[in-house]
């Protein structure tokens, strides 16, 4: 998000950029921005659950990787 350049000029009163430029320019903006998102969202949500049985052993024994995980699974199944 910190590449997207802001479109500055379109938030002015005063403008001399024509009605077509300024929707070039908001189009060009706005698919920016959906793409950073689609990178972030792809980037941070997992896409393969862990098959049964394959669990680290001594997960249940630590409460607070207990609740990190159920919160995990919960956000996974949101997402899909």
């Amino acid at each position: 998000m910190q590449k997207i350049e802001v479109p500055y000029q379109l938030l002015s009163e005063i403008s001399c950029i024509d009605d077509k430029e300024k929707q070039v320019l908001l189009n060009i903006y706005y698919a920016e921005i959906v793409h950073a998102l689609c990178v972030a969202e792809k980037l941070s949500v997992p896409t393969r659950w862990v098959r049964a049985g394959t669990e680290k052993t001594g997960w249940s024994e630590n409460s607070e990787l207990v609740e990190a995980f159920r919160k995990s699974k919960f956000w996974l199944a949101m997402w899909n």
